[in-house]
């Protein structure tokens, strides 16, 4: 996921840059405003069409 990681700070959120992109399952995506959802694709099998 790409997007804008936030983190909680006494004054309210501010941007946190030192967060990477993160993956799916991560804790820390909770904090983060997603600009983009990124799939992967795996086992694809490629198909003529008629």
């Amino acid at each position: 996921m790409l997007g804008t990681a936030y983190e909680r700070t006494k004054n309210g959120w501010a941007v946190d840059k030192s967060v990477p992109e993160l993956k799916y399952g991560d804790p820390r995506l909770r904090h983060v405003l997603a600009t983009h959802l990124v799939r992967q694709l795996r086992k694809v099998k490629i198909a003529k069409l008629p």
